[in-house]
């Protein structure tokens, strides 16, 4: 009896041994393989329709004003008069001035015939002749005088600012108008202030696309065509104006909206789907890849910029990254790609 115990515990040990081991259940998930490679990155700034210069005008002579044609926020062509003084007091200077001068001629042609019957002297002629020369400068400056009583638009533009009414009297050099006035072909300008880091991936004809918050829906093609290469004292940015054709489309100045320039990286990124990211803290993420013998393995990145899908992070990564079923998965755990 002794002996048959010994044999059944013998026969139990035996089966216990040949039982086959549990199953390792393994999640199963998603990849994708990363790229690494130089991106073409979007840079998005707000800004709105400027001009990329403002001009003062003013009158080179003082003057009672009599008549205004431009208002603030009219665009005017070059060309175009914009004011003008009251040049009665010249118009009679240069009358009195034409009669001196008629004097003087005939002065200078009866001592001709005088000298040459030494009734006069050369000096008397002398002197008559720099009269008539002195009368004419002074004829030249009165005209002059007068062609600034006139003011015209140096350039095509916006009148930003009107400090004139008919009536007033403004003294040499005081500001009149604010002309906002664009150094390309182009009426429209659109402006923007970027940082530093941001100004040295712009260049002048970079393609640009520009949006309008009051034209949803429509977008316009631009070029830069000017870049300041001081930072603003105040904000420390640097400006940028681009120029763009509306078309048809209807615009006013002062209009706001946002530019997108894109360009190529200086250095090379790795770039992942944006579902790859989880647990997102500023710049920071995480991702889970798949290494030797399908081991999880979690990694710290650095976010260089995201795109509509897709993401550029900063490390270099070889190995399969986890897009579906982070949640169920462990690190140092094996895992199974669907």
């Amino acid at each position: 009896m002794k002996h048959y115990h010994i044999i059944l515990i013998l026969l139990f040990t035996s089966c216990a041994h040949q039982l086959p081991p549990a199953t390792e259940i393994r999640p199963v998930v998603e990849v994708v393989y990363p790229q690494m490679g130089k991106q073409t990155v979007t840079l998005a700034a707000s800004g709105m329709i400027a001009n990329s210069e403002e001009i003062s005008l003013s009158f080179k002579t003082g003057g009672m004003v009599e008549q205004v044609n431009a208002e603030e926020g009219q665009y005017v062509q070059k060309g175009a008069l914009l004011a003008r003084l009251n040049i009665t007091e010249l118009d009679a200077q240069l009358q009195q001035s034409d009669l001196n001068i008629s004097k003087l001629q005939r002065d200078e042609s009866r001592l001709i015939k005088l000298v040459k019957d030494t009734t006069a002297t050369i000096e008397q002629l002398q002197n008559t002749q720099t009269s008539l020369s002195t009368a004419k400068e002074q004829k030249r400056g009165l005209e002059y005088n007068k062609q600034q009583g006139y003011l015209y638009a140096p350039s095509a533009g916006f009148i930003l600012k009107r400090t004139v009414n008919p009536g007033e009297f403004k003294s040499p050099g005081s500001p009149v108008f604010t002309l906002g006035s664009n150094t390309s072909d182009s009426k429209w300008v659109f402006k923007i202030s970027v940082s530093d880091k941001d100004r040295i991936q712009l260049h002048m004809d970079q393609k640009t696309m520009i949006t309008l918050d009051a034209l949803p829906g429509k977008s316009f093609n631009g070029n830069i065509i000017k870049l300041s290469s001081i930072p603003d004292v105040q904000t420390g940015t640097y400006d940028c104006y681009v120029s763009f054709d509306p078309g048809t489309t209807n615009i006013v100045y002062g209009l706001t909206g946002k530019l997108s320039v894109g360009y190529e990286s200086s250095e090379a990124y790795t770039t992942l789907s944006l579902d790859a990211l989880t647990g997102v803290d500023g710049n920071d993420a995480i991702v889970y890849t798949i290494g030797a013998d399908s081991l999880v393995e979690r990694k710290s990145v650095h976010i260089h910029s995201i795109n509509s899908k897709t993401v550029s992070i900063e490390e270099q990564l070889n190995a399969a990254v986890i897009t579906a079923g982070k949640n169920d998965v462990i690190p140092g755990k094996r895992v199974k790609i669907k």
